[in-house]
């Protein structure tokens, strides 16, 4: 796909978009050690039992494969801050705003021409730039000027149609500050161990979109064509959960699948139209 051909240009897939604050209070906090906060969270999730029912069953939040082991971790997971319970339908729903609004800022004709400095303002560009760290900004610039300057294509999202959204999974920590500031510097592996002078409650939530995704795809001088992707994208978004007033979502790693792709039109321009016959000719005249 081709979110996947700029990627491997800048070799990341990662951005941090500003997002959205869905989060309530719990009453009384539980101890800050990793056993007190698995015990304190788990009897949080048998207390509301019938939560995980409304987001399995009636809303469907879930993945259709993710077994009844991995759907109920999950929810230990959300229960794991000690004074934030993260509203997971109002979550998806912010999520998928934020993909949307992601993937067509990236794959703009207009960034992509910004970043190929064939324009001097862009307001895709200027999007962009809110919703990324400066060094991701900055790859994603590198990537698509070079498309445009090196390969001659142009890209342009014409529509995101998203047809589905899930949680795919949750994970809870508590960093150190220095972990905390490598995770936003670019993100690196959550530890499985908390540290004892730990400071900070952060979550990731992963979540997987399947959309159709109307794409014009120009090579300079040559022709376009605009194609229908199903894709399925990967998003994982990151903030600190100490508190609800914390709360701050980013993406901060992407990743996608083409699933299917078909030509809604091919447009060949005149003069390669042109130059195409004239070769024809001359073969014809060669083999004669």
């Amino acid at each position: 796909m081709a979110l996947r051909m700029a990627a491997s240009r800048c070799r990341s897939a990662t951005s941090s978009t500003k997002l959205f604050r869905v989060g309530r209070s719990y009453s009384s906090a539980p101890l800050k050690s990793a056993a007190g906060t698995l015990y304190t969270a788990c009897k949080r999730v048998n207390a509301n039992a019938e939560l995980l029912s409304t987001y399995d069953n009636e809303l469907q939040l879930f993945p259709a494969d993710l077994n009844p082991a991995a759907r109920w971790w999950t929810m230990v997971q959300l229960h794991m801050p000690a004074q934030t319970h993260v509203e997971l339908p109002e979550f998806l729903e912010g999520a998928k705003a934020a993909s949307k609004a992601y993937l067509k800022a990236i794959l703009s004709k207009e960034f992509s021409h910004f970043a190929a400095g064939l324009t001097h303002e862009s307001a895709a560009a200027a999007e962009l730039a809110a919703y990324c760290m400066p060094q991701d900004y900055d790859l994603w610039k590198r990537a698509m000027a070079y498309m445009v300057k090196d390969t001659n294509m142009t890209l342009d999202l014409l529509d995101v149609e998203i047809q589905s959204a899930a949680v795919a999974s949750v994970r809870y920590v508590q960093l150190t500050q220095t972990e905390y500031e490598a995770q936003t510097a670019g993100p690196t592996t959550l530890p499985w161990l908390w540290a004892p002078d730990a400071t900070i409650e952060y979550m990731q939530i992963r979540v997987t979109t399947r959309s159709l995704d109307t794409m014009k795809i120009t090579l300079t001088g040559q022709g376009e064509r605009v194609v229908l992707q199903d894709n399925t994208h990967t998003w994982t978004f990151g903030s600190k959960v100490g508190s609800p007033d914390e709360l701050d979502w980013r993406i901060v790693a992407t990743g996608d699948k083409n699933n299917d792709e078909k030509t809604l039109s091919h447009t060949v321009y005149a003069d390669e139209a042109d130059d195409t016959r004239e070769k024809e000719a001359l073969d014809s005249e060669e083999k004669a």
